[in-house]
């Protein structure tokens, strides 16, 4: 997941921003074609092309939004969360979500944000917990369920 996720980064011209359902689960990385999604149908597309489960809990349908990340996915404290887990900004059904790079141990982790025109792009979480504060809490979700 980290590796798709420096992987768009590295070409975020194949990516544009908009409010778009369904969400393109059948984009690759291989291609010319522009990949238009918003947050959370990055985090579904990255996390499929990572072989984990819809994190929507949806199949893979092309259905899911931050609030089925919210109903699908563990939350976990900050201390917690491992490289791949999802911030999700806002009281819910959240406003935005990011993928973390690195754990909450690191203190102000990198993350990875598709949120306005010209993303993706790598932020620090403190960064992006500071523009939703209005917005409310974030909340950490697991991404692969511990065993």
């Amino acid at each position: 997941m980290v590796a798709n996720c420096r992987w768009a980064v590295a070409h975020s011209g194949r990516f544009r921003y908009e409010q778009v359902r369904p969400i393109p689960v059948g984009a690759t990385r291989d291609g010319d074609e522009p990949i238009i999604t918003d947050c959370s149908g990055f985090v579904t597309l990255m996390a499929r092309w990572s072989g984990i489960e819809d994190p929507n809990g949806r199949g893979y349908s092309g259905e899911g939004w931050t609030g089925t990340l919210l109903e699908h996915r563990p939350a976990v404290g900050f201390a917690q969360t491992q490289p791949a887990d999802i911030a999700v900004f806002g009281t819910f059904p959240g406003v935005h979500c990011a993928v973390l790079l690195e754990s909450g141990r690191t203190g102000d982790p990198w993350a990875v944000s598709h949120g306005v025109p010209g993303d993706p792009k790598l932020t620090r979480l403190s960064r992006l917990a500071d523009y939703f504060r209005k917005d409310g809490p974030v909340v950490y979700l697991a991404l692969v369920s511990a065993s």
